[in-house]
C-alpha cells in the first residue's frame, strides 16, 4: 500500500466520521502516565491484584475505582483516580466503532525501547478501528513505517479477543510486557515488534474461594503460543510458547513466575514427546546436550512490592532470569531490580516521581563465580535466539550489557506530564561482533527529556535525546543528538 493511500484511509476512517470511540478489552502496554497511576492506586490499596503483567484487563481496573472515595484520598491520588476513570471504556463505546491514530517521528530511533515504546523508525504512522460483538473484540491496525526494514506496511496490535466467563480468548499481534521493570522485562518485553499468536488471561484476577489456595490473594494466569517468522539464521518459523502466574499474597506486594519456551520450527521435531520433555524441564529431558534436545527456555522470578506513608508511595522490585539448565536456576543468571518514590507539590497540584533501575543480562552463576558471555538470549541451536525479525524479545540492549536508568517524572493538575532520564549503558561487553546492537563494546551516557501534552486534538508528546556516543562506532566518541515528535488521538 502506497503513502498517499494509507493517508487517504486516515481520512476517510480517522478525520470524516462523527463521534467515534474506542473500548480496548485491556490496557496495552505503552502509555507510561497510564501506568503510573494504576501502580500509584494500587500502593494506596484502590486497585487489587498484580500490576506486573500488561496489558492489564480494564476489569480488574474498573473493580477497584467501583468502590474508591476520591475524597479520602490525597489531591494527587484523587487525580490519577480520575484519570484513569476517563480512560475507562463506556456503555456508548461498545455500541459503536472506534477509531485511534498514531504518526511519530524521529531522526535516530532511541537505543533503549523501554515500556513507553513509541517511533520504530524515522516515520511511524498507524490507524486502528475496532468494534465490540457481545463479548467479541475485533481490532485492525494498519501500521506504515518509512524505510523499514521489514516493509512498509504491518498489522501490529491487529487481533481478535473472546471473552467466556472470567478468560479472554485472544488471536493476533498483542503486545506484552511481563515484569515489574519499566527500562527492562528480562522475558517479554515489547523492544521487538509484536508477533502472531494465540492466548488466553484472566478478566479478573479474583482469589480462589478454597482455604488451600486463598492465600495466593488475587492471581492473574496468561499463557500464549507464538509463531516467528521465516527468515531467520536459524530455522523458519519456531514456536515460543509462555506461561506466566502472578498473584498478591500480602496487599501491595506483586509476585510473578514466567516461562518461555522456544521449540519446533522447519526441520525441527515437534511430537508430543517434544512438548512433554520441553514442559518438565527437569535433568536430561530438556537438555540433553544434544541437536536433539526439544529447545531454549527461560524462567523467571520476579517481585514488586509498594505502599505509602502519608502522601507519599514507595515501591521496590526485582526479576532474576535463568536457563532452565539441569533442573531449575540454576545457571546463567540475569537480573534486574529497582526503586522509586513519589508525591506531591503545591498542595497536590503537582505529582513528581523519582526512580531508579539497574540491568544485568551479562548471565552469571547463582552460587561461586563464573560468566557465560553469547548465552542470555542465545542458543547453541536456535542460533538467532530470543529475537523476532532481529530484536530481542526480551532487555532491548540484548545479552552481555548493564543498563542504570536515574529518573524524574512530574504531571500538573492539566494532566501535562514532563520526564527526565539519564542512562549509562555498557553494551556488549565482551565486544562480540554477531552482538545484535552493537558489533563492538560500547559505553555511552544518554540524557533524555520530553513532554506529553493533552489537547481536545489529540495527545501531542516531544523528546530529546543527547547521547555522549553511538552503537557500532569503535573507537570515536561520536556525539548524538536526537529528536522525536508525537501525537495520538482517538475517535
Amino acid at each position: 500500500m502506497k503513502l498517499y493511500r494509507l493517508l487517504t484511509l486516515i481520512c476517510l476512517l480517522g478525520v470524516c466520521l462523527p463521534q467515534l470511540a474506542l473500548a480496548t478489552p485491556w490496557a496495552p502496554p505503552g502509555d507510561r502516565q497510564l501506568r503510573r497511576d494504576i501502580e500509584l492506586l494500587a500502593a494506596y490499596g484502590v486497585i487489587r491484584g498484580p500490576v506486573t503483567t500488561w496489558p492489564v484487563p480494564w476489569s480488574q481496573i474498573s473493580r477497584g475505582l467501583s468502590g474508591a472515595a476520591a475524597d479520602s484520598l490525597p489531591n494527587h491520588v484523587e487525580d490519577a483516580l480520575q484519570r484513569v476513570r476517563a480512560r475507562l471504556p463506556r456503555s456508548r463505546d461498545y455500541r459503536r466503532i472506534g477509531y485511534e491514530i498514531e504518526a511519530y517521528a524521529t531522526n535516530d530511533e532511541r537505543v533503549v525501547r523501554g515500556f513507553d515504546g513509541k517511533a520504530r523508525s524515522e516515520g511511524d504512522i498507524r490507524l486502528s478501528a475496532d468494534r465490540h460483538f457481545t463479548s467479541t473484540y475485533v481490532r485492525l491496525s494498519v501500521s506504515y513505517r518509512k524505510d523499514d526494514r521489514d516493509g512498509n506496511i504491518q498489522f501490529d496490535d491487529s487481533y481478535i479477543a473472546k471473552a467466556a466467563g472470567n478468560w479472554v480468548f485472544y488471536g493476533g499481534f498483542v503486545d506484552q510486557w511481563w515484569g515489574p521493570g519499566l527500562d527492562s522485562a528480562l522475558t517479554l518485553s515489547t523492544n521487538a515488534r509484536p508477533f502472531l499468536k494465540v492466548g488466553l488471561m484472566r478478566l479478573d484476577p479474583k482469589p480462589f474461594r478454597t482455604r488451600f489456595l486463598s492465600w495466593l490473594g488475587p492471581w492473574q494466569l496468561n499463557m500464549f503460543a507464538g509463531r516467528l517468522e521465516s527468515d531467520r539464521g536459524d530455522f523458519a518459523h519456531p514456536i515460543l510458547a509462555g506461561m506466566r502466574f502472578s498473584f498478591q499474597p500480602l496487599r501491595g506486594l506483586d509476585l510473578g513466575l514466567s516461562r518461555t519456551m522456544q521449540l519446533c520450527g522447519a526441520g525441527r521435531p515437534c511430537g508430543f514427546s517434544t512438548w512433554t520433555n520441553a514442559f518438565i524441564g527437569v535433568g536430561n529431558l530438556e537438555n540433553t546436550g544434544t541437536f536433539n534436545e526439544p529447545g531454549n527456555q527461560q524462567g523467571t522470578l520476579d517481585a514488586r512490592y509498594s505502599t505509602y506513608i502519608g502522601r507519599h508511595d514507595f515501591a521496590i522490585y526485582a526479576e532474576l532470569m535463568g536457563e532452565d539448565e539441569d533442573n531449575f536456576f540454576i545457571d546463567k543468571l540475569s537480573l534486574m531490580f529497582g526503586a522509586s518514590v513519589g508525591g506531591a507539590l503545591q498542595e497536590g497540584r503537582l505529582a513528581w516521581k523519582l526512580r531508579a533501575e539497574y540491568t544485568d543480562t551479562k548471565a552469571n552463576r547463582l552460587v561461586g563465580k563464573g560468566v557465560f558471555n553469547d548465552s542470555t538470549y542465545d542458543h547453541s541451536i536456535y542460533t538467532d535466539g530470543y529475537t523476532f525479525r532481529g530484536r530481542t524479545i526480551g532487555g532491548s540492549l540484548d545479552s552481555d550489557t548493564r543498563l542504570l536508568t536515574i529518573a524524574a517524572s512530574m504531571i500538573d493538575r492539566r494532566d501535562r506530564s514532563y520526564f527526565l532520564r539519564y542512562r549509562y549503558a555498557d553494551v556488549n561487553d565482551p565486544g562480540t561482533p554477531d552482538h545484535r546492537v552493537s558489533g563492538n563494546r560500547e559505553k555511552l551516557n544518554i540524557f533524555e527529556a520530553g513532554s506529553d501534552w493533552p489537547t481536545r486534538f489529540g495527545l501531542f508528546s516531544l523528546e530529546l535525546r543527547l547521547a555522549s556516543d553511538q552503537l557500532n562506532t569503535p573507537g570515536v566518541a561520536d556525539f548524538n543528538v536526537a529528536f522525536e515528535a508525537g501525537w495520538k488521538s482517538r475517535f
